[in-house]
């Protein structure tokens, strides 16, 4: 029968005000591998904080698994 392939999904989710969450999933159907990062992002979300709504304050470097996700900071305009 052979080995038995799983598809790994990595899931961003934010609200647009300050809060970000990573979740991960793994499963045989690309769909469902997909469920489940989203739901495990929603779950995992935490608070950033922000300046002047529109920015992070410094530099963010998350590592998940072997992923590595980094924010900036950007200037106005």
């Amino acid at each position: 029968m052979g080995k038995i392939r799983k598809i790994y999904c990595l899931a961003v989710a934010g609200n647009g005000n300050g809060i970000v969450g990573i979740g991960e999933g793994k499963s045989v159907e690309y769909s469902e591998a997909q469920r489940i990062a989203t739901y495990m992002a929603v779950r995992n979300m935490m608070p950033v904080p922000r300046y002047e709504d529109r920015t992070i304050f410094g530099n963010l470097d998350i590592k998940v698994g072997a992923v590595e996700l980094k924010l900036f900071t950007r200037p106005p305009g």
